[in-house]
Parts: C-alpha cells; sequence; structure tokens
C-alpha cells in the first residue's frame, strides 16, 4: 500500500532517532510571515542537539519541510551540526526515490529538468575549483593580530563602545536596525534608526543583522525587509585565523570586505557589502562549508563592542577586527 510522504518521513525519521518528534506536533502550512518555501513543516527535536553550543540547547530551531517539489529536507538552525544534516538529508533524498520506485509512496520525488543537471554539474565544478583555490589560502592562516593591523581603519586601541558606534556607523543614519540581546526579542522597541541606537550605544546587545527593515511593528522577518546592505560569512568549525585568511583572499579578488567581527566564540563574521557581485562569494564560501544561515538577510549575527555572556563559559568581548569603510557605496 503507497503511503503519504509525511508518514513516509515520520516513519524514516523515528526508525533512526526514535526521540526526534515533539508530542502534539502536527505537520503545518507555513504562515506568509514564515520564510519558508515549503508545503509543509513540522517542527522537530536535532538529531544531533548534542553538538548545539551551550546555552542553546533549548531553541526549538529544526524542522523537517516538505517541498513544493515534494523534496523531504531537514533544516536545523545551528551550524555546528551542518555536515551531520546534509548526510541526513542525502540519505532521505536515496530512500526516498528507493521508495518510489518500490512504488510504496503516493507522491513521486523531485523530478530534475536537463538544464537542472547541466547546472547541477557546472555547480560541482565550480566547488571544485572553489575547494583547489582555498586549499592553498588554507595552508598559510592569517593571524589575527595581522589582520588588525591592516585595517584601513585603525581598530586596534577602540574601547568597546567605540567599536559598537564603527560598526552601526557602517548604516545609512535613517536605515532603521533590528538590534538586541536574543534571537527571539521582535518587539517594536527593537527595531530603531541607525542615529538612535548610535546615540545610546546597546553595549548589552549581542545581536544585529545585515540588513535594514520596513516598520518597527513587523518582525525579523523577509516580509518586513527593506534592504540587505551585507552578506555575512561565518564558519564555526575552520577557525578565525583561517576564516581571516580566506575573507582577505576573496577581497582581493572582489569582495568587497567591509568588516570583521570577533564572535566572542568559535568564529570570526566576514561583513561583505551586498552587491551585484556577491553571489559569486556566497557560493563559493558555501562550497567551503560556511554557514548558510547566517548569509541569511535577516539572521541574527554579532555585534561588535558588545559583551557575549553564556552559561559555563567566561564573558568574552565580541570585537571589531577589521573595518573599511572605503567599499561601503552608500557612506562614499
Amino acid at each position: 500500500m503507497k503511503v503519504p510522504l509525511t508518514a513516509w518521513t515520520e516513519e524514516q525519521l523515528s526508525s533512526q532517532y526514535p526521540k526526534v518528534f515533539f508530542e502534539g506536533e502536527e505537520w503545518t502550512k507555513p504562515s506568509p510571515t514564515k520564510a519558508l518555501k515549503c508545503r509543509l513543516y513540522l517542527p522537530i527535536r536535532c538529531p544531533f542537539e548534542d553538538g548545539h553550543g551551550i546555552g542553546r540547547q533549548n531553541m526549538t530551531e529544526t524542522i523537517v519541510l516538505i517541498g513544493e517539489d515534494n523534496s523531504v529536507l531537514v533544516n536545523c538552525q545551528h551550524s555546528s551540526c551542518g555536515a551531520k544534516i546534509a548526510k541526513l538529508n542525502a540519505q532521505l533524498r536515496a530512500n526516498q526515490w528507493s521508495a518510489w520506485y518500490a512504488k510504496e509512496l503516493e507522491t513521486a520525488p523531485p523530478m530534475l529538468t536537463k538544464e537542472q543537471l547541466e547546472e547541477q554539474k557546472a555547480r560541482r565544478e565550480r566547488v571544485r575549483v572553489a575547494k583547489a583555490e582555498a586549499l592553498k589560502v588554507l595552508n598559510r592562516p592569517l593571524s589575527l593580530d595581522e589582520l588588525t593591523k591592516s585595517s584601513p581603519l585603525p581598530v586596534a586601541n577602540m574601547e568597546p563602545a567605540e567599536m559598537m558606534l564603527c560598526h552601526l556607523g557602517m548604516f545609512l543614519p535613517e536605515d532603521l536596525l533590528w538590534v538586541a540581546g536574543r534571537p527571539n526579542c521582535v518587539r517594536p522597541s527593537y527595531f530603531r534608526r541607525t542615529t538612535e541606537w548610535m546615540g545610546n550605544p546597546p553595549l548589552s546587545s549581542v545581536f544585529v543583522s545585515g540588513s535594514t527593515y520596513s516598520k518597527k511593528e513587523g518582525s525579523r522577518c523577509l516580509n518586513n525587509l527593506a534592504q540587505t546592505r551585507f552578506t555575512i560569512f561565518e564558519h564555526d568549525g575552520l577557525g578565525k585565523e583561517k576564516t581571516a585568511a580566506l575573507l582577505r583572499y576573496a577581497e582581493g579578488r572582489g569582495l568587497k570586505l567591509a568588516a570583521v567581527v570577533d564572535s566572542g566564540g568559535k568564529s570570526a563574521h566576514g561583513w561583505a557589502v551586498t552587491d551585484d557581485g556577491i553571489e559569486r562569494w556566497v557560493e563559493f564560501f558555501r562550497a567551503l562549508g560556511f554557514c548558510p544561515k547566517a548569509m541569511r538577510p535577516t539572521q541574527p549575527v554579532r555585534l561588535a563592542g558588545a559583551t557575549r555572556k553564556e552559561v559555563g563559559k567566561p564573558d568574552s568581548l565580541q570585537r571589531l577586527l577589521y573595518m573599511n569603510r572605503g567599499v561601503v557605496p552608500w557612506l562614499n
């Protein structure tokens, strides 16, 4: 007997990860305010939540979704489990095809056109080239001291408040920015003009995003997005020095690198101007395992000058490591 795709998906996951489902949760159609391109989604526990950062274990940020093309995909907001999630999704794709050929499924898996197959082949070649390029760079890590010394704007001796002012100052004075202490803070008070934030630097607010928003009464979602000013590149597992080397390598080849911020944790965040050539670099960094979620327009990322506080860890400053206002077109 053929089974619905939802039931098949539940069986596939529960057979490997019995504790993955929350009691009472049901498959839901995404609301217009959710930036989800799918037919249905279901909140679940991440199968790999043991690897999530301290202080974020209880955040229910993992879903399994059924795409508009009938693809099945697990999506987790934590970059630490990205490789394992990718492997799980590949396994689900293979199993979905096997079930379809065995006539066990009601709906067919996504079918690729000839053009899509050619693009897939071309993308794999671009990934291969990107990895070959990066390998040479990764053999020569760039220390954070070297990165800071090379900053067009001197940042080495800045106080935290000055770092934050410089970071926020990359936006236009009238831009409506989201700044908060937690990713889920979306009340109107967290949406203010750049000048208002800079008039009283929020040193306890560790998060910002690379975009501007339309209205205070909205939320940090695509429907409230005004402009994507910056694209952020981050890699939790690569190390800050290797990340810095890759960012400067890309900068030398056309990436408009405006800033680099120490997350206060394991990573450094590169802030690049979102221009017509940014897709090339999104593809390049994604091929190297950089966090795709950090590249999202509304994703919370670390604000320079704030102090990062996590349970069980010492407080750490989110330092401004590099600043080049000269590449930001609206500032020049």
